[in-house]
């Protein structure tokens, strides 16, 4: 069975400093982020990919997210090492946004 996810090669300068109990180097550290008029963030990453996350699932999960629901405040968004936060210290990791991103094309 082929699998439709491609292998990705992850360099050591491109990943957190932090390692996992495992022994494997956590998801990619962020360059760049934008937020979306439709409440999703592009996301670049230290390895060049670039993904598309969808917050809208959280914006109604906790009170401490709901802020998000704000498009001004939502776009108040800014990268911060293996992160993207909030002023108000909402974030999401790179843990989450990596694989569950969707690749953007060029």
């Amino acid at each position: 069975m082929m699998s439709i996810l491609q292998p990705t090669t992850l360099y050591a300068d491109d990943l957190d400093d932090e390692i996992v109990d495992s022994g494997v180097p956590t998801s990619p550290k962020i360059v760049r982020v934008h937020p979306n008029d439709d409440f999703s963030l592009t996301v670049a990453f230290k390895t060049g990919e670039v993904k598309r996350f969808d917050v809208t699932p959280y914006l109604d999960a906790s009170e401490f997210f709901r802020e998000l629901a704000d498009p001004a405040y939502f776009r108040k968004v800014f990268p911060e090492g293996s992160a993207v936060e909030w002023p108000h210290g909402q974030s999401l990791c790179s843990d989450t946004l990596y694989p569950n991103g969707i690749p953007v094309d060029d």
